[in-house]
């Protein structure tokens, strides 16, 4: 759609009501297009972001906070909307996209876990990429038998990511630490490193809540699959994760983001318990503009990502029009 131009004839009723975009990290580095960096997707540029607050202003979207965005979209007929959304709470968030959003005066929310700001967080994800870097094979127990993963090649490297992402992914929280821990530890990685060194501290969560462009939601305590989670811990996980979170920024934490956020992460069950703990909205990462029917499920709401290996304004734009999300 983005080389034929497809999208423009299609009519605007496909727009729907807004857009939530999704961002992780946002960072002026970018690494060459054959190194090893198989996180790649969760980074941005500075320049990439300022183009899409741009573009969705030339399209005549509001850029808005998430509470004004719920109130919009339980309006008879808002005014189209854009809210930018960063999850887990990374430094660049402070010390690159803040100045971003602060400069072109656009509100955003960051969704930080509420006990990685401590120093705990396990970014398993990053501390994974970290032992594939440094070793040239990998050993690990597989079903009661230990196989060897080689990792001497960048093409190797990335396979093997991808293989066990795909195994560690789909551990209980307990059992994804365990394990990577455990390759940590034989491998000489530090799987505590990430958190300290990546994540933002306390102190600079709150001087960045002081501005008033910015809000601080849930993206849980842990970063666990809330649905792999029991009934009385799900609601613990959600209930605490605001109370921590406001004691540190001294403002209501009213959003949250549901960590992983696809169908097998979080389901009915946890858009009834989010609402039950007092949010005011969830989201997910169902890829979707916001329409008029998503004011009956603000325990839902879709989101759009911004990925650093898809940084370009056309295909931001070919999703803004809805189309291909109609077509599906």
């Amino acid at each position: 759609m983005a080389a034929t131009g497809l999208d423009r004839v299609f009519p605007e009723r496909y727009q729907g009501v807004g857009v939530i975009f999704m961002l992780h990290r946002v960072s002026p580095i970018t690494p060459p297009p054959d190194a090893f960096a198989p996180n790649r997707h969760l980074s941005i540029t500075p320049d990439f972001l300022d183009d899409v607050i741009m573009l969705v202003r030339e399209r005549g979207m509001d850029i808005v906070s998430l509470d004004e965005a719920r109130i919009r979209l339980l309006s008879p007929k808002p005014r189209r909307f854009a809210a930018f959304t960063l999850d887990d709470g990374y430094r660049d968030n402070f010390e690159h996209a803040y100045h971003v959003f602060k400069a072109a005066d656009a509100p955003f929310t960051v969704y930080v876990p509420s006990v990685w700001p401590t120093g705990s967080g396990f970014l398993w994800w990053r501390t994974l990429e970290d032992i594939i870097r440094v070793t040239p094979s990998i050993s690990l127990n597989i079903g009661g038998s230990r196989e060897v993963v080689a990792t001497a090649t960048v093409t190797e490297k990335n396979s093997a990511f991808e293989c066990l992402r795909r195994i560690i992914h789909n551990l209980d929280l307990d059992a994804m630490k365990a394990t990577v821990d455990d390759m940590a530890s034989r491998y000489g990685i530090d799987a505590n490193a990430p958190c300290a060194h990546e994540i933002m501290d306390r102190d600079e969560i709150r001087d960045l809540s002081r501005d008033e462009r910015v809000t601080i939601g849930s993206h849980s305590r842990t970063h666990a699959a809330l649905a792999k989670l029991a009934v009385a811990d799900l609601h613990h996980d959600l209930t605490t994760s605001r109370a921590e979170l406001e004691r540190v920024v001294g403002k209501p934490c009213l959003h949250l983001a549901y960590p992983y956020g696809n169908a097998e992460a979080a389901g009915p069950r946890e858009y009834l318990a989010a609402a039950k703990a007092g949010y005011h909205t969830a989201v997910t990462t169902n890829r979707s503009l916001v329409l008029s029917r998503h004011s009956k499920t603000m325990m839902a709401l879709p989101r759009i990502p911004l990925e650093g290996d898809l940084q370009d304004s056309r295909l931001v734009e070919v999703q803004l029009s809805g189309v291909p999300f109609a077509l599906r």
